[in-house]
């Protein structure tokens, strides 16, 4: 029979160290027994056996999450674009007004268009982004001119953090007719940026013209089809590069 030995506490002799057990033994606690640490033991002190993954953080640990330096299992970033749509002007028009949003679009109607992921939705001209992270937004504006002006405008993309109450220049381009050459001259501009999205509710894209005479400028669309159009349209673009 075991021999037990009960006391409350056990200290070293000498008042330094405390040793239990001997080379080759085994310490066992017994289930339903709990070992307390409130002093400080080492990593380096366990050389055996796996720790299990619900210690290393919070979340749930699987084949498709990582363990992030917050302590947090999350789902494995992906490499390369993950997402990626392209939009375009169905029919040319005159602008309403000299300053403007860039309206009109729709979801490309292009042969060979294949769309990766799920697409923005649209609505009124404003995009939400069907998740949050960086993505990558191009916009490529056609002009027209119907008489001699030498008109010069500018374009942009937009972004609202507020569900459409304030939108701000992510970035910005500009072009010009030149006077003197022929009417129903084009030109085409592209500008292209970087946005971060954090919150799909709230976080929407647009495009925005400004300076552009009404009187004399036409924003041209038309199919992206390519056994159809004559000529290019107006469209952007959007690609989710990385999670936020």
């Amino acid at each position: 029979m075991a021999s037990v030995l009960k006391v409350d506490k056990l200290d070293p002799q000498s008042g330094t160290a405390l040793e239990i057990g001997s080379s080759g033994d085994t310490i066992t606690i017994p289930s339903g027994a709990t070992f307390t640490q409130s002093g400080t033991m080492n990593a380096s002190a366990i050389t055996a056996g796996t720790v299990d993954t619900a210690r290393l953080g919070s979340g749930t640990a699987s084949s498709s999450t990582v363990l992030y330096g917050d302590q947090t299992y999350k789902a494995e970033p992906s490499g390369g674009v993950s997402q990626f749509s392209s939009w375009y002007i169905t029919a040319t028009y005159t602008p309403g007004g000299t300053d403007g949003i860039i309206t009109g679009w729709s979801q490309s109607d292009a042969s060979g268009y294949n769309r990766l992921g799920t697409a923005p939705t649209e609505s009124s001209d404003v995009f939400s982004m069907p998740e949050t992270g960086w993505w990558w937004v191009t916009l490529t504006l056609t002009t027209g001119e119907s008489s001699l002006y030498g008109d010069g405008y500018g374009l942009s993309i937009q972004l609202t953090t507020d569900s459409g109450s304030n939108f701000y220049n992510v970035v910005q381009g500009c072009n010009r007719h030149v006077t003197g050459t022929s009417t129903d001259q084009y030109r085409v501009t592209t500008i292209q940026g970087l946005v971060k999205i954090t919150n799909v509710s709230t976080d929407k894209i647009r495009f925005y013209h400004g300076g552009i005479a009404v009187a004399y400028t036409d924003i041209i669309g038309g199919s992206q089809n390519a056994t159809t159009s004559t000529m290019p349209t107006s469209y952007g673009t959007f690609s989710k590069l990385t999670d936020v």
